[in-house]
Order: C-alpha cells, then sequence, then structure tokens
C-alpha cells in the first residue's frame, strides 16, 4: 500500500512512495474534514461522481441551488450558493462557496446521501472514521438534478449504473443501501441524546449557580451524575484524542460508526452478522434513551420544580 512520509497527515504538502515510485503532492482541506491531494508530478483519477454542467449567461444575484432527486421526485440533497442561508451548508462549486461564474460551470455530486448528525469534539468518531463515511451511497438507479435560478427551474433525469466489475445483485445494493441508511439514523439518534445530555447539563451548572441553597446544589449533582452516566454509555467520555481509544473501549456510537465503515466497505448485501450486531447495538441504544427520557420526565422535571420556588429560570430539556 502507499506510504506516506515526511510530513504530518494534514499538512500542506508531502511525498507518497509506492514500491520505487515516490511522488510529491500538495494538499488542502476538504468540506467533510478530510484533505484533496493533488499530485506535483504523477497523474490523479477524475473526481468520483455524478458530473453536473450547467452554463450561465452572466454573473446573477439570484439563488442558486442544485438539488438531486430520487426515483420518486423526493429531494435527496440540496446544494446552493454559500450566502443562502436556507440550504444546507455545502458548497455549489470547487470554489467551495464562491459564486457560480457566468459561462459553463461544474458540480460533482459524490452520490452520498446526508451523513450523520456528527458529534463535535469526539475523536473516535471525528478522525478513527471520517463523517462522510456515515452518508451512504446512491445505488445503481434513476435520478434527477434540478437546477434553481431565481424563479427559474430546469430538470435533468441521469442514471447511475453499477460498476460492471461487481457480481451483487440490484437487490443486494439495494439491501444494503437501506441497512445503511438504518444505522446512519440511529448513530444521528445516538449523538443527538448526547447534544441534548450537554446542554441540559450546562443549564444544571449555569442555574445551580444563580442560587446557595443546598438543596439545588444536591439535585443538580444527582442529575448530573444520572445524565453523564447515560452519556457515557453512548459516547466515550474520556477519550481527548484519537490515540485514546487504545485507553479506552469504544462505546455504542463508536461501535455503530465501525459498523457503518464495516459495511461499506464492499459492494455486497449485510452479512446475517452484520445485522445481528446491529441489531443488539440499537436495542443497547435504545436502552439509554429510554432512561435519557425517565431522566427528562423526573428527574428534570422536579429540579424545575425545586428552582421554580426560588424563582430561578427552569431547565429547558431541549437546549
Amino acid at each position: 500500500p502507499p506510504e506516506t512520509f515526511g510530513v504530518g497527515s494534514k499538512a500542506p504538502w508531502g511525498y507518497e512512495r509506492t514500491g520505487t515510485l515516490v511522488v510529491a503532492y500538495a494538499q488542502t482541506p476538504d468540506d467533510d474534514g478530510g484533505v484533496i491531494r493533488h499530485y506535483m508530478d504523477g497523474g490523479a483519477n477524475p473526481p468520483n461522481g455524478v458530473y453536473v454542467n450547467y452554463y450561465l449567461d452572466e454573473v446573477t444575484d439570484d439563488p442558486v441551488s442544485i438539488t438531486i432527486l430520487d426515483s420518486a421526485g423526493q429531494s435527496i440533497v440540496r446544494f446552493r450558493c454559500k450566502d443562502d442561508e436556507d440550504a444546507p451548508d455545502m458548497a455549489l462549486d470547487e470554489e467551495r462557496g464562491s459564486k457560480p461564474r457566468a459561462g459553463l460551470n461544474r458540480f460533482i455530486w459524490n452520490m452520498r446521501y446526508p451523513k450523520a448528525q456528527p458529534l463535535p469534539g469526539d475523536p473516535l468518531t471525528e478522525s478513527l472514521h471520517p463523517p462522510e463515511v456515515t452518508g451512504p451511497k446512491a445505488p445503481p438507479g434513476s435520478y434527477a438534478v434540478r437546477l434553481q435560478v431565481g424563479d427559474r427551474t430546469m430538470t435533468q433525469p441521469f442514471e447511475i449504473v453499477k460498476d460492471p466489475r461487481i457480481e451483487s445483485t440490484q437487490e443486494d445494493m439495494q439491501q444494503q443501501f437501506s441497512f445503511l441508511i438504518r444505522m446512519r439514523d440511529k448513530l444521528t439518534q445516538t449523538h443527538a441524546a448526547v447534544e441534548q445530555i450537554r446542554g441540559i447539563r450546562k443549564q444544571v451548572d449555569e442555574w445551580a449557580g444563580r442560587t446557595s441553597a443546598q438543596t439545588v446544589a444536591d439535585a443538580a449533582k444527582d442529575l448530573k451524575e444520572k445524565l453523564e452516566s447515560i452519556e457515557g454509555e453512548l459516547a466515550q467520555i474520556k477519550a481527548g484524542a484519537q490515540i485514546d481509544r487504545l485507553k479506552y473501549p469504544a462505546k455504542l456510537n463508536g461501535k455503530l460508526t465501525g459498523l457503518i465503515s464495516w459495511v461499506t466497505s464492499s459492494d455486497e448485501k449485510p452479512t446475517q452478522q452484520s445485522r445481528e450486531v446491529f441489531g443488539m447495538l440499537s436495542d443497547q441504544v435504545n436502552v439509554q434513551l429510554d432512561a435519557l427520557q425517565t431522566v427528562l420526565d423526573e428527574d428534570v422535571a422536579k429540579f424545575n420544580a425545586l428552582i421554580d420556588e426560588l424563582a430561578v429560570s427552569p431547565l429547558n430539556p431541549n437546549p
């Protein structure tokens, strides 16, 4: 396999050696936290994805967006100009957010559905498994691209065809895609719960600091301990760097991300073992989500009642 040496993995330049061949490259960050490598003295494959070429007579101040649609006409993902705040934060072209230019423009869709909600600051899911991997690739089939410039809309159908070297059937690849969507959604649910816990815990610290009442301090401590216990099962809260995976075991979000990476490693239908592992992990996540709901319904309600007696603003369970 290629060996990279001489610089860090995200440094602006470096060398790559494959056997006796050594090539130099420069690299720039991409939108998903990875890097785009530009070889200085060697060729590179063209970008992998669906090429969308469109022509504008002149520079326009109207909003410009590109929407990818499935065979039923449902939106998969929408891309927009950087200054269009109503669309997802995905740049429309290679300029990483500059407005489309007069003349011929090109946009390349990487054929991925939206990725799972990330967990900021979690090195085990941000570094070990790149977040974009959690966005399943679209299976072979019929799709369409819709270009909207101001009030004008144009739609063009296209096909994603299977690599002829792949032996898997269309049904196999559809099963893999559906399975990856389920895992992505469960990972999103897991990370959303962790974010909710962290938001509540922050409020507990802030509002407990507004009063010197010991009853509030005791209730805050008890509530935080219950929340941290749930959070610690959903994510590894002790990890501060990727190397910490050698010190601390992976928690449910890390296991889900690892399973997603495993299932995407080949273009085949999910194995029975993968399905069983996901079922087990999904059940374990649900146990923690049920525990969190109990804390919200009972402990947060009691804490709010307590601080309400002291005329302190109550907790928002959905910060």
